[in-house]
C-alpha cells in the first residue's frame, strides 16, 4: 500500500504512534522512499505543507488511508544525498556531523576491513599486531552509538572527545546494571 502510494504519488493520511507518545496522532503524508534498516522498515518523507524530512517506522503507523483531495507536491529528493553522512537511518543536522577516529582490536579489524561501518570509512594505521585505526565521517546519532557499543572492548573511540565521553558513560552506566 505504501510502495503504491509512493509510486502513484498519493498522499496518505496516517494514524501514527510513536514510542514517545501517549495516543496516536494523524498524519497527512508525502510519502518518498521506504528503508530498512536493521530489520525494521521506514516510510521516509514530509508531512503535507511542511518542508522537513521525516522518518516513520512502519510498525508505528496504526492505519494507513490514501488522500485523494491533496495535491502530491513533487519534490526532489535523492535518498543517497540525504543519508550520505548517516549510519542507520537519524539523520541530523551538519552540526552533528563528526570525524569518528577509533582503534579496533585485531580480532575484529578483519570484519571491519571486508565490511565497512560506512562508505567514509577509511584506514588510517594498520599495527604490527593486527589491530587497526580507522575513521568514519558520520552524524552522531543513536545507531552509530549501538553499533560501537555493540564491539564491546573491540573498539575504542579515540576521537572526538565529545563522542568518547558518552561512550564511556554508557559503558559505566551499563556496568551498574551489573553491580559493578
Amino acid at each position: 500500500t505504501l510502495y503504491q502510494a509512493i509510486l502513484k504519488r498519493i498522499a496518505l493520511k496516517l494514524k501514527y504512534k510513536s514510542f514517545k507518545s501517549r495516543k496516536q496522532n494523524e498524519i497527512l503524508f508525502l510519502g518518498y522512499i521506504l528503508k530498512e534498516y536493521n530489520n525494521r522498515w521506514f516510510l521516509v518523507g514530509k508531512k503535507y505543507s511542511q518542508n522537513s524530512i521525516m522518518t516513520l517506522a512502519l510498525d508505528r503507523i496504526e492505519k494507513i488511508e490514501f488522500d485523494l483531495s491533496i495535491s502530491y507536491e513533487i519534490e526532489k529528493f535523492d535518498a543517497d544525498t540525504y543519508y550520505k553522512d548517516t549510519y542507520g537511518v537519524t539523520v541530523l543536522n551538519d552540526d552533528s556531523l563528526v570525524e569518528i577516529i577509533m582503534a579496533v582490536d585485531r580480532t575484529n579489524a578483519p570484519y571491519v576491513i571486508t565490511k565497512p561501518f560506512h562508505p567514509s570509512q577509511k584506514l588510517i594505521h594498520k599495527n604490527e599486531n593486527g589491530s587497526i585505526q580507522i575513521s568514519i565521517c558520520v552524524h552522531h546519532n543513536y545507531e552509530i552509538e549501538r553499533l560501537i557499543l555493540g564491539f564491546g572492548p573491540g573498539i575504542t573511540i579515540l576521537k572526538p572527545r565529545k563522542m568518547k565521553t558518552r561512550i564511556k558513560s554508557l559503558l559505566k552506566q551499563s556496568l551498574k546494571n551489573y553491580g559493578a
